[in-house]
């Protein structure tokens, strides 16, 4: 379900497009396991909010994601 919401808040905030071309790279990186169906270049956006939001992120990936637009104005030091 996270992977799901992943997709919606891409598409919401224009979140992947919205990253710089470093963070965009690390984020591409992210990988697609093995026999997923896919649905576009937004699938390791999706898979990286997912692992965000369960803790596996790496601190690149993390730092990646928190930098675009759907974060934008969120206190993550003050939850």
């Amino acid at each position: 379900m996270l992977h799901e919401v992943g997709h919606i808040i891409d598409h919401a905030y224009n979140a992947l497009d919205s990253l710089t071309p470093e963070h965009r790279n690390t984020i591409n990186q992210v990988p697609i396991p093995r026999g997923a169906v896919t649905h576009g270049r937004g699938e390791h956006y999706a898979i990286a909010y997912q692992t965000l939001l369960t803790g596996g992120a790496s601190p690149a990936v993390r730092a990646a994601l928190l930098s675009g637009n759907a974060f934008s104005g969120v206190d993550l030091v003050h939850p």
